[in-house]
């Protein structure tokens, strides 16, 4: 098996209570069964509590307060599971976030999603380009490989900042459709997968980014179930007709990020081109927002924009499943 990181991944770390965007607020906390099995053994009062705040439907979570508040978090923002069994008896989702775990074949990848507060932070504010830390052995079959190669030669693409990002994004655009038609044909040789096109120009991102693109994407948006009052005014605040600005390491990490997260799915679904419109869409929505919106007014800061999409869409199954349907049909 092997393990792949972003190099971030170890300077992450839960800050607590001092979390301002509290991830057991506002959230619907599944119980694994495994740790649902031995809350039923846990004895006296504490024991009759978790018995109490657990609902059953599909599937078990924990029962909300009319704030959103997760029955077991108090008044100082702490779990009182943590507290008063260890931390070994956090439900499994607990114990993850905001990590996320995706495995291809014998490959492993692990990361931090944007919608904790202390990772988006981490992850948009560094300025070095992101490398990636692998330990382990896997050599995986030839299309496999492709998709691989494919990924990293899109990281060079995105990490050259000899171009501006509107350049990096177009080029990444005509770089993946065209090694997309190579997969469509069932061609995976290696040689394949060379960076050999001209156009620079930002033709692709600026249909992807345009007013008429934000206002088929602001309808999508405000149609999907939305989990917090904020993400739904802010798109309700997003209206200009400006073009927005991208020439910013910041996005540079945004793309990078999404482009790590979702796109080795490819190997599943053989579709490349739309993990990169996905990224390409993602990076246009935040970028808009951040720019259109007054954000000191509201008492955030545009690392709250990402985190915001990302609760709203990454971590909303039935969203993202919307959104990559959308994309489908997405021509830039």
């Amino acid at each position: 098996m092997k393990y792949r990181v972003p190099d971030y991944y170890k300077d992450f770390s839960c800050i607590g209570s001092k979390c301002k965007n509290n991830c057991c607020i506002g959230w619907e906390i599944d119980i694994d069964d495994k740790t649902l099995k031995d809350y039923y053994q846990v004895e006296g009062e504490f024991g009759k509590r978790l018995c109490d705040n657990i609902i059953h439907e599909d599937s078990a979570y924990f029962k909300m307060d009319k704030k959103g508040r997760c029955a077991f978090l108090n008044k100082n923002n702490l779990c009182d599971i943590f507290t008063k069994l260890g931390e070994n008896h956090l439900c499994q989702i607990c114990t993850d976030h905001p990590r996320f775990y995706n495995e291809f074949a014998d490959i492993k990848e692990i990361g931090i999603g944007l919608s904790c507060e202390v990772a988006a932070d981490l992850i948009l504010n560094q300025k070095e380009p992101v490398s990636f830390l692998e330990t382990g052995n896997n050599l995986g079959n030839l299309e496999e490989m492709f998709i691989f190669y494919v990924r990293n030669k899109i990281f060079e693409i995105l990490q050259n900042r000899k171009l501006d990002m509107s350049q990096r994004i177009n080029l990444m655009l005509e770089f993946t459709q065209k090694m997309q038609n190579y997969v469509n044909q069932g061609k995976h040789s290696l040689d394949l997968i060379e960076i050999n096109i001209q156009d620079n120009t930002q033709k692709h991102w600026k249909k992807a980014s345009s007013a008429e693109s934000w206002k088929q994407w602001k309808t999508i948006l405000l149609n999907l179930e939305i989990l917090d009052d904020t993400w739904k005014k802010l798109l309700m605040n997003t209206d200009s007709q400006k073009n927005i600005q991208i020439n910013d390491i910041f996005y540079e990490q945004l793309l990078v990020y999404f482009i790590y997260r979702h796109f080795m799915h490819a190997i599943n679904d053989k579709n490349m081109i739309d993990k990169v419109k996905f990224a390409v869409i993602s990076c246009h929505i935040i970028a808009r927002i951040i720019q259109e919106n007054d954000l000191n007014n509201m008492g955030l800061i545009k690392e709250d924009i990402p985190r915001l999409y990302s609760k709203e869409v990454e971590y909303s199954d039935e969203n993202q499943e919307i959104i990559f349907d959308e994309i489908l049909f997405e021509s830039f």
